[in-house]
């Protein structure tokens, strides 16, 4: 019979330095170093998600009449409404966004102590993946969602001897989870089933495996405590009415989710570190050194499955699920007894070592992002107080490897200078975008974006008796004729901004 935990580590035993509580302390102490010196987390969507905090702590409605108001869920905003007024409210959300590598980091090598006794070396080549795309694009949410939905599986695989202490912690974990992102709760769903599914299936009985049939039976009455929050699916809308036109249309930008999961800033590293990562799955599936945790590997290929099966836009919550998929499929992977305890420490050695590359690389990706934002932020310092700033963010049609994140910079204006801007549909894809935001233009009209217009296009049809300023960021090619009578009050050279003549005074 499976068993979740196997092979105990005897106490008179010395456990390698990999397992030991400094090398685990340390890892997750990489986990945060990214994101340590930035002010503010330079992801896509934390301005926007810094407006609308501001208007939710404004308006004093609370976070969950805030949510509800707008059909979002409450995790995040919880959390935000109780330290921001501690910490204040950017300190508060980088508390939350540091955070959130951290408790993924944690859910992984927890979860391969409990599928095979004891923290495998493979699982430190995981680590990285808590840096996947959904979460630098800011999507805090499903972020934070994932990585409670890996420490729930491994305290599923905890509580294995306990069942009903375990079905009364996760009818309410499970709710807690879907509270913080619906999709972070179908996730822990597929995975505890996937998981119970190979259990009950290598049940024998009368030296007869169980049917397929019936080991889903099982595994779907074992998944219970986790159904409730499907109630509340039906009051939460994952995006438009054409749910069946978003799924066709996200197929096929899937596959690249899963060969992009480690993309940030450098293409040949990433390149480089996702064919590491597939070269050692294969590996371990052809070298009988290596023996895998079925449990583990069945919840991957459910992941995969969900991936396939959830509609999505390009910059969907849904990219989150890929990389979780590939953590899985690491961590269920261990060498058989047979081996020396010094080709463990080889590959551990290695798998820390691509820990180090990848932290290094990640915050110095953070620190150039951060310089770049600083840069555009110092247009800031010339807004008044109340001004309304129409903003328009320049793209190029030959989008770049490294992942855009200026898209939502405008909305700092209501943040820092209590202004407000003018706006449009959100391009990070977030299902909840806040209502004052500015608009993606780019320098050319592009065939593969026609809905997006270039900026003289922006520009003729703005109605500017709205608005006292127009900032203008990485506009690429300006046409003067497009800008009329217009009054530049501050430059870098690259980003502008400009006073309209009829520009009223800021209150």
């Amino acid at each position: 019979m499976l068993t979740p935990t196997t092979n105990p580590v005897p106490t008179a035993v010395r456990r390698p330095w990999w397992e030991t509580r400094w090398c685990i302390a340390l890892a997750l102490l990489l986990a945060a170093v990214p994101l340590l010196w930035p002010a503010v987390p330079p992801l896509t969507a934390v301005p926007a998600a810094l407006a609308r905090y501001r208007g939710m702590l404004d308006e004093g409605a609370g976070p969950v009449g805030w949510c509800l108001a707008h059909g979002r869920p409450c995790g995040v905003d919880l959390l935000v409404a109780g330290l921001a007024p501690l910490i204040g409210l950017v300190p508060a959300l980088k508390a939350i966004v540091v955070a959130v590598p951290v408790i993924a980091a944690a859910g992984m090598l927890w979860l391969s102590r409990e599928a095979h006794g004891r923290v495998q070396p493979v699982a430190y080549l995981a680590l990285p993946f808590a840096y996947h795309p959904a979460f630098l694009h800011g999507l805090v949410d499903i972020a934070l969602a994932m990585a409670l939905a890996l420490n729930a599986v491994a305290l599923w695989m905890r509580l294995a001897r306990w069942r009903r202490l375990r079905a009364g912690v996760f009818v309410v974990l499970s709710a807690v989870v879907w509270a913080v992102h619906p999709l972070g709760w179908a996730s822990l769903g597929v995975m505890i089933f996937a998981a119970e599914l190979v259990r009950a299936r290598a049940v024998e009985r009368d030296t007869v495996r169980r049917g397929w049939a019936e080991s889903g039976w099982r595994a779907a009455v074992t998944c219970l405590p986790i159904a409730p929050p499907a109630l509340m699916l039906l009051a939460w809308r994952p995006g438009g009415a054409d749910v069946g036109g978003a799924w066709v249309a996200a197929l096929a930008l899937k596959p690249g989710w899963v060969l992009g999961a480690l993309r940030d800033r450098w293409r040949l590293l990433d390149w480089g570190s996702i064919a590491l990562v597939a070269l050692m799955i294969h590996r371990s599936y052809q070298d009988r050194r290596f023996v895998h945790a079925p449990m583990l590997a069945a919840a991957a290929l459910g992941l995969l499955a969900l991936l396939v099966a959830v509609p999505s836009g390009p910059a969907g919550a849904a990219m989150a699920i890929a990389p979780c998929a590939i953590m899985l499929a690491l961590l269920s992977i261990r060498f058989n007894a047979r081996v020396t305890q010094r080709r463990r420490g080889e590959l551990a050695w290695a798998a820390l070592a691509f820990v180090v590359v990848r932290t290094v690389a990640g915050t110095a990706s953070f620190a150039a992002e951060n310089g770049d934002w600083t840069r555009h932020l110092a247009a800031l310092d010339h807004i008044p107080h109340g001004a309304r700033v129409a903003a328009f963010v320049g793209q190029t049609c030959v989008q770049p490897w490294r992942i855009a994140r200026t898209y939502s910079l405008p909305d700092m204006v209501r943040v820092r200078r209590g202004a407000s801007t003018h706006g449009a549909p959100d391009p990070t894809g977030s299902a909840d975008p806040p209502t004052e935001h500015a608009e993606v233009v780019m320098d050319a009209p592009c065939p593969d974006r026609p809905s997006v217009r270039t900026l003289d296009q922006a520009l003729a049809d703005l109605p500017r008796a709205r608005y006292d300023l127009i900032w203008l960021i990485t506009p690429g090619r300006i046409d003067p004729a497009r800008l009329g009578d217009v009054r530049l009050v501050w430059s870098d050279g690259r980003d502008v901004l400009f006073a309209l003549p009829h520009a009223r005074a800021p209150r």
